[in-house]
């Protein structure tokens, strides 16, 4: 999850506009997906909570709105596996995909901050180290700071590689994590 600063809002005088975005794996074999549930796969909206509060809250934060996110980017992700781990039964039952969501808000002047937070239940059924994972939610968040009553006109960094869908029992794996800031910002490992 993050955001693009796209500047002031013309049209709302002190406000700045962002581009929020959620990038999700979801596994379609779930049983969430499965049979329908009442959803469609993948879900067209994603919707987060806009809080306003600052990084280290001491208490609750302040709600301050919604939005949702709309999907615009869906793709399967099929991970590189080694002939050693290659079991047909296993890669014809994998069924992973990537999903973008993203949507423009428009923030009023804050001298704390936003948190966007997308919180959902729940994960796939089977996950071993994660107690009744089909009852354990996911949550994502992001915060825009601020600075003496002004947002900041920053932007989070982003991923350029695809997560691994996979790791293999005995196996190595290499993920470069690599990132781009799309304001030039020193990142640091």
């Amino acid at each position: 999850m993050g955001y693009e600063y796209l500047g002031i809002d013309t049209s709302i005088v002190g406000n700045h506009r962002y581009k929020v975005y959620l990038d999700v794996y979801l596994d379609c074999t779930s049983p969430y997906w499965v049979g329908n549930g009442g959803f469609s796969f993948p879900e067209r909206l994603a919707q987060v909570g806009i809080f306003e509060g600052p990084i280290n809250p001491s208490g609750p934060i302040n709600y301050s709105d919604f939005l949702n996110l709309e999907l615009t980017d869906s793709n399967s992700v099929y991970g590189n596996l080694p002939n050693t781990c290659n079991p047909l039964n296993l890669i014809s039952s994998l069924c992973v995909y990537l999903i973008h969501y993203e949507k423009t808000v428009s923030l009023p002047a804050s001298n704390q901050g936003y948190w966007i937070v997308n919180d959902r239940c729940c994960r796939p059924l089977g996950i071993s180290n994660i107690s009744r994972s089909n009852r354990t939610p996911n949550a994502f968040t992001t915060w825009i700071s601020a600075n003496n009553g002004s947002l900041i006109s920053n932007s989070t960094p982003k991923y350029t590689d695809t997560l691994i869908t996979y790791i293999c029992l005995n196996d190595t794996s290499y993920l470069s994590n690599t990132a781009i800031d799309p304001d030039g910002d020193s990142l640091v490992y």
